[in-house]
């Protein structure tokens, strides 16, 4: 007895009787019913061992700021009443720890730093600004903004 195959219709009616007859589209669709679930079970294999730690930010987490301010000025009296603001405001999780007085260079140290991931901010006058970015300079024209 001979078995009937199913016949696919390509979109001009003309019956196609190739095995290869799937579209481009059904072909990717069948290929992601399979590797779907997969990828599923990695993606939960990965999170689960991650979910009875602690994560950094439940820890807190500690932002460097460098300054040419030095300390005990009144630049830095105000950054750390910031500092003290910000760790009321997020139960400790969030501090500031600052580096007065050009204990990290100068300002172009700063950004520098800033870069590589040794800091995190730095308090940088415009003056600082300009030498790194020339077009900052049109800030402190004379003139530019009535005072």
């Amino acid at each position: 007895m001979l078995r009937k195959r199913a016949v696919r219709i390509d979109e001009g009616g003309v019956p196609c009787e190739s095995r290869r007859a799937l579209s481009r589209e059904e072909r990717f669709l069948k290929m992601n019913r399979r590797l779907v679930p997969v990828l599923l079970l990695v993606a939960a294999a990965i999170a689960l061992p991650g979910t009875t730690t602690t994560t950094k930010a439940e820890e807190g987490y500690t932002l460097r700021i460098a300054s040419l301010a030095p300390a005990g000025s009144s630049w830095m009296k105000v950054l750390n009443a910031w500092n003290k603001t910000l760790k009321d405001k997020t139960d400790g999780k969030l501090q500031l720890r600052f580096y007065p007085g050009g204990s990290q260079g100068d300002e172009r140290d700063f950004v520098r730093k800033m870069r590589v991931g040794q800091l995190d901010g730095g308090v940088v006058t415009m003056t600082g600004m300009s030498l790194l970015i020339p077009a900052m300079n049109v800030l402190v024209l004379p003139g530019l903004l009535e005072t």
